[in-house]
């Protein structure tokens, strides 16, 4: 971990202020560092702990009715178990269920049948969204709009279920629900619920998946940055799998033809942590088309550029909006404006 704190201060941030601030608190503690951060960090686990056991005692009836469902939980708490061995290093207000299309009608019924609505959470109420909004929320995204169920909890006033369909983003011609995984899904319990999960390495390239698309976005990077958190959370979770090895990954990565994006998270780790365990697979997974995409972001050829921000710039800047300003075209920024009005009209 010498080489992290070496990079991010030769990057000219603290490290353990830096880490905290981007919600890297495995990685800060990692660094065995006896500072404040450090106390946050513990303080902020042990809050996000009693907020997530909470959240799923709440939502044990859910599990219940879903159980006889192909489905599997990603992101969140339980990613936090994969990656990190504990389920509070990643802050999640929501839980994700990832289905299959042919599923979401039956899925909708069941919900509703506990008492969810679609809608969002506005100061601890339940807000339902209206019959455009839902039909205009699909179109956004791979994801139906969220349910959402008053609750009375101590720490979660509601609780929101996700539903996925596709884990690719809306730019991409490829579908990936989880039909292509259901000989990786798994059971497991978490916090006492059985739950339905995908394996490691299948877990690991939804994972990689998801984040290439909110590192490669330029929405996302325009609105929210460079997420250093995701590195975070490729580099932990190989390091805690050990089964996964190189060939295993290529093998899989080949099967889904997705190689090239999980290079581009592998490779943006290892700028990072420049652990030497990853160098096995960025040398089966690299080839032109993922060299390619690792020096470029967008997420289509008609958005794509080569990045002209070095990366210890960009992974630190607080402005990198500004940067994105000087080399988006005048249609980037204004789908990007466009897109800002539809999300913030939920």
């Amino acid at each position: 971990m010498n080489r992290l704190y070496e990079f991010l201060t030769n990057a000219g941030v603290s490290p353990a202020k830096y880490l905290y601030e981007n919600e890297c608190f495995y990685a800060l503690l990692d660094l065995k560092l006896q500072n404040e951060f450090a106390l946050y960090a513990k303080r902020d686990l042990r809050a996000n702990s009693l907020v997530i056991r909470e959240r799923y005692k709440l939502i044990q009836d859910v599990f219940e009715v879903i159980k006889d469902m192909d489905y599997a939980v990603i992101k969140g708490a339980v990613l936090s178990q994969s990656a990190y061995g504990n389920i509070a290093y990643r802050k999640s207000g929501d839980v994700d269920l990832f289905v299959s299309p042919k599923d979401i009608s039956e899925f909708k019924i069941r919900l509703k049948s506990l008492g969810f609505i679609q809608g969002y959470i506005n100061g601890g109420i339940v807000k339902a969204l209206s019959r455009q909004e839902i039909i205009f929320h699909s179109t956004l995204t791979h994801q139906l709009a969220p349910f959402c169920r008053q609750e009375f909890g101590l720490f979660n006033k509601a609780v929101e279920i996700d539903i996925n369909f596709n884990i690719m983003w809306g730019e991409s011609d490829i579908n990936m629900g989880i039909d292509r995984f259901k000989d990786g899904i798994i059971k497991e319990k978490i916090l006492g619920n059985p739950i339905k999960k995908l394996c490691p390495i299948y877990e690991f390239i939804v994972l990689c998946l998801h984040h290439y698309k909110d590192l490669n976005s330029i929405y996302l990077l325009y609105t929210r940055g460079f997420q250093v958190k995701h590195l975070s959370d490729i580099y932990y979770y190989l390091m805690n799998h050990i089964d996964i090895t190189p060939k295993k990954l290529f093998d899989v990565t080949q099967k889904y033809n997705v190689g090239a994006y999980v290079y581009n998270c592998i490779a943006y780790a290892f700028c990072l942590f420049d652990d030497d365990y990853l160098i096995p697979f960025l040398k089966i997974l690299s080839n032109d088309y993922a060299q390619y995409l690792f020096q470029s972001f967008g997420l289509n050829e008609l958005e794509r550029q080569q990045w002209r921000i070095p990366f210890e710039k960009r992974i630190v800047s607080t402005e990198l909006h500004k940067s994105l300003c000087e080399v988006l075209s005048a249609e980037d920024l204004k789908k990007i404006e466009t897109n800002t009005l539809m999300m913030h009209s939920f």
